[in-house]
């Protein structure tokens, strides 16, 4: 009897099994990822730097920034297949004879960063060509705002080859920072 009821189970099982035949469908998925590259600054608008003259006869001037001097460049990044890499460069509208500027770039983009952020770096700026500030920019993003990305401190010195060339006046210039394919 057993042996039966055994053999009858297995037939009813085969036999549903049959009946209930699994259906396949499917669908295809286009994720379209454009390239794309977007630089901006957070924190201070201006930087202004005030000029401490000598305190005693035979030395030369020297700059100290005034107020709110806390800025963080911001980026986001999608590179190509092909390309794999962007950098920032940073460019000054005008250069100010016997001046020189220098921008830091915190080399790190601190604990914001998702994905291949670059690294930051020291450099002189001119009008006459971007000087590259951050290097290796692959997919990735910092965040946005202040204390998201790399910090950014700027340094003005008298220029004692070409301290002649120093003249009394307000010099505004704005510094403009651009994210290239490399």
């Amino acid at each position: 009897m057993k042996k039966v009821t055994f053999l009858l189970v297995g037939i009813l099982i085969f036999g549903v099994s049959n009946l209930v035949q699994a259906q396949e469908n499917s669908h295809g998925l286009r994720i379209d990822i454009p390239t794309h590259a977007m630089v901006a600054l957070a924190g201070a608008e201006d930087i202004v730097f005030e000029t401490i003259e000598p305190t005693l006869a035979g030395g030369k001037v020297t700059f100290e920034q005034q107020g709110n001097t806390e800025i963080w460049l911001n980026y986001s990044s999608i590179v190509s297949a092909s390309n794999k890499m962007n950098d920032i460069s940073a460019q000054l509208s005008s250069d100010i004879e016997g001046i020189t500027i220098r921008v830091e770039v915190g080399e790190d983009a601190e604990d914001s960063k998702k994905g291949k952020t670059g690294t930051g770096t020291m450099q002189t700026l001119s009008s006459g060509s971007g000087a590259t500030v951050v290097t290796g920019i692959g997919s990735c993003f910092t965040g946005t705002g202040v204390e998201k990305g790399h910090s950014v401190k700027y340094f003005v010195s008298a220029d004692e080859n070409s301290y002649a060339d120093i003249t009394a006046n307000d010099n505004d210039i704005t510094v403009t920072y651009t994210i290239t394919e490399r």
